[in-house]
């Protein structure tokens, strides 16, 4: 089953498919055939998930998109890009879904019929029954991370069954499901711990189970879906589990640079703009799962880089409260983690005590981290001479600031995460989209150890990460602070991985409003003054006005901060259908 050929349904019988031990693997291969590539994959080479967090902003003329998705969305498919995006994994869009009950069908139907089905051998047969289970309990994570509880279904329904008799389980029931799934399939010893060849790489393995295990325990237990229980003494177990499990298995963090003459002896950056590799004895022993494409080099450049590379767009700028969460290289923070602003629009940085930031050299001795995601002010970057040249963001400059313009930040910084010290324009340097990685274990359990009051443990589970860029550890004093430097640490670390919009999301109770979902957002401004530059903060949508010496123009705004925005909306239609087979209302909280 090396490759991906999907069995179209509807040629054969399904008698007729596992009757044959080459159609019982293609059919097996089909439940994989929607599944998401994430990345720059959404349409228009955007990315909802990160953008619509207080990570990022993207700037565009396109209003039917990311326009539509700050300025506030409905539940029908065409405005809500949240549940329906014209990406290719959203085939044609078909709502998000749609897409993963599609996918559980497929996925139910081969666990019904494998017991019974024609396999080259006894040991494929129980390791692709436990692959076609993780892959399930994927989908239901994937689901239940956006719309809450869902209705469980785990038999082959008639094609003209009209779900009269659905109901949507609680969040803990399904997420009872999708632990018990991925711990009965780790108990199959046929089913692997990773892959070793090229073409397998998107499959399931233990350890894709252990990061959905330790994910939903992980949600679980969290404010926006305990229904007011506490779960974290199970999330804290569950987690520990998963990350020890990884570890005894041959998982390990990316630590060795290889390319010293271009990263340093920065691993972490090195990682990040690598290819996964597979054999006996992988150089990278830290990625669980990739997505299934590979992005080039130059596909990064175009649609979130630099108009003096040619690109299309600026794409994914980072904001100015991103950069602020990155500690100093000596292991201060730049802004106190409970309250890094005092005012409401983040204009006036509330400094953290014994910082050593100089506001007037931002970017000096920073965390290694910050290097390797953000072009900023004097960063550099390779043209298509395959030359380095100096990046300049101040206003007047090639790539410098410049409101409404698609392809000028707005934020003062692009985006350098998954680009190669050595890409340029024209380049197809490749690099694959990480779906998961060991560092969230680590994340994932030690989070789950401060909430159940055992933060000290916490302390030791983050010291690998940050011996990885040569940072000294955390050291909190409470659980408070661990909690703060903790999330910040998450923050960092997983930075423009789409993972900080389900946590800003989750860390929310029902019904409020996102602390961190980005109501304010800024940018820095700066203006070059003979051979030395000055630093504004500004809010996003802002110019400044050397005549009055001050900000003009209407600052721009979003809506995704708000309650609403914490689960996803069923499509309208759906949701209308459902309410009348049911005679139960479906639709989320807030939606229409």
């Amino acid at each position: 089953m090396d490759s991906l050929d999907v069995i179209p349904e509807g040629q054969h019988s399904y008698d007729e498919i596992f009757a044959n031990e080459v159609t019982t693997g293609a059919y097996l291969n089909s439940c994989y055939d929607e599944l998401p590539e994430f990345g720059i994959k959404y349409s228009w080479g955007t990315n909802l998930p990160i953008i619509l967090t207080d990570d990022a902003w993207e700037y565009t003329t396109n209003t039917n998109y990311v326009g539509v998705a700050y300025k506030g969305m409905k539940s029908d498919k065409w405005s809500n890009k949240l549940i329906a995006d014209n990406s290719n994994w959203g085939k044609g869009n078909r709502t998000s879904w749609d897409l993963f009950f599609r996918n559980i069908r497929r996925c139910n139907l081969f666990i019904s019929r494998i017991d019974n089905a024609v396999v080259p051998t006894e040991q494929d047969r129980v390791h692709w029954k436990a692959e076609a289970r993780v892959l399930r309990a994927y989908y239901y994570w994937e689901l239940i991370s956006r719309f809450g509880g869902v209705p469980l279904i785990t038999e082959v329904l008639p094609v003209d069954y009209d779900g009269a008799d659905l109901r949507r389980e609680s969040f803990k029931t399904c997420a009872d499901f999708i632990i018990s799934e991925c711990e009965e399939a780790m108990k199959v010893p046929e089913f692997p711990w990773r892959y070793e060849k090229n073409g397998e790489e998107i499959r399931m393995t233990k350890a894709i189970a252990a990061m959905v295990k330790s994910r939903t325990a992980l949600y679980m237990a969290s404010p926006l879906f305990c229904d007011g229980q506490n779960y974290w003494a199970d999330a804290e177990r569950i987690t520990k589990e998963s990350l020890d499990a990884c570890l005894a298995n041959g998982y390990e963090l990316y630590t060795e640079v290889r390319n010293t003459n271009l990263y340093g002896d920065n691993a972490f950056y090195e990682y990040s703009t690598s290819q996964a590799d597979y054999g006996p004895s992988p150089i990278d022993k830290e990625t669980i799962w990739i997505a299934k494409f590979q992005m080039g080099g130059n596909a990064s450049i175009k649609f979130n880089g630099l108009p003096s590379n040619g690109a299309n767009k600026s794409g994914i700028c980072p904001t100015q409260e991103l950069v602020d969460a990155f500690p100093m290289k000596d292991g201060t923070y730049v802004l106190d983690l409970k309250e890094p602003y005092k005012d409401e629009l983040h204009l006036e940085p509330n400094y953290a005590s014994g910082t050593t930031y100089n506001p007037q050299k931002p970017y000096e001795n920073r965390d290694p981290r910050f290097y390797a995601i953000i072009f900023y002010n004097g960063s550099q970057t390779m043209n298509k001479n395959q030359k380095m040249f100096d990046i300049w963001t101040y206003n007047g400059a090639k790539d410098g600031i410049k409101m409404g313009d698609i392809k000028r930040t707005c934020t003062g910084y692009y985006m350098r995460k998954y680009m190669r010290p050595d890409s340029y324009p024209g380049s197809w340097l490749k690099i694959h989209w990480r779906m998961m990685r060991l560092p969230e274990l680590y994340l994932n359990y030690a989070e789950a150890a401060i909430e159940n009051g055992n933060w000290k443990d916490a302390v030791d589970a983050i010291k690998p990460i940050r011996d990885r860029v040569k940072m000294k550890n955390i050291n909190p004093s409470n659980q408070e602070e661990a909690r703060l430097m903790v999330q910040n640490e998450r923050r960092i670390e997983m930075a423009m991985e789409e993972c900080r919009y389900n946590d800003i999301r989750r860390w929310t109770k029902p019904g409020e409003e996102m602390k961190y979902g980005g109501k304010h957002l800024t940018a820095m401004w700066i203006e070059k003054v003979g051979n030395t530059y000055e630093y504004h903060r500004c809010p996003i949508g802002q110019s400044y006005d050397k005549k009055t010496d001050s900000f003009v123009g209407t600052p721009w705004t979003r809506e995704t901060y708000k309650s609403k925005y914490l689960l996803h909306g069923l499509e309208l239609d759906e949701a209308n259908r459902l309410e009348a087979v049911t005679g139960v209302n479906w639709q989320n909280p807030g939606w229409d």
